[in-house]
């Protein structure tokens, strides 16, 4: 996946594992979620 695709996705990217399998090259795991926005936000009064 290209980093322009990766952009247009909606919700959060988190880093899963980084690992260098041969020298000069890198490879990178992510997970991502979408977190549904809300209107209200409960806070203690």
């Amino acid at each position: 996946m290209n980093y322009r695709d990766l952009m247009k996705w909606k919700g959060y990217i988190y880093l899963k594992e980084l690992t260098e399998p041969e020298e000069n090259s890198l490879r990178i795991l992510i997970d991502w979620c979408y977190v549904k926005k809300t209107d209200t936000l409960n806070r203690e009064k």
